[in-house]
């Protein structure tokens, strides 16, 4: 048993849009992003608030998928302080971006945008 739980985006309702992720059409071009949050026990901020935002701000280019879908472009560690301690190593071969501070999902964003252009 995993130390950290692994919490689908299904369990916090957060999505990067209004559509259930079942509905997504299959030409739907939008980079699919796996959430992982850590386990919160000394969170620096508001992880699901920081996640909606990016959600928010990123509509359109991306799709915050569930543990259970195909075809993950990326996963993206929500870690709630510096010391990063979610088990990534469900996610080996996947490539994986680490947010440990909203300075962190800036950067996430820009660099999102970037490669939807």
């Amino acid at each position: 048993m995993a130390l950290w739980p692994d919490v689908s985006l299904s369990d916090t309702g957060v999505r990067g849009d209004c559509r259930p992720v079942g509905s997504m059409k299959r030409n739907d071009k939008r980079l699919k992003i796996r959430v992982k949050y850590c386990g919160g026990c000394n969170p620096g901020y508001d992880r699901l608030a920081l996640v909606k935002g990016i959600a928010e701000r990123l509509s359109g280019k991306v799709a915050l998928v569930g543990s259970d879908s195909n075809g993950i472009a990326l996963v993206l560690a929500v870690e709630g302080c510096p010391i990063a301690c979610a088990d990534l190593s469900p996610f080996e071969g996947l490539e994986v971006r680490v947010i440990t501070c909203p300075e962190d999902a800036e950067l996430f964003i820009c660099q999102i945008e970037a490669r939807a252009s």
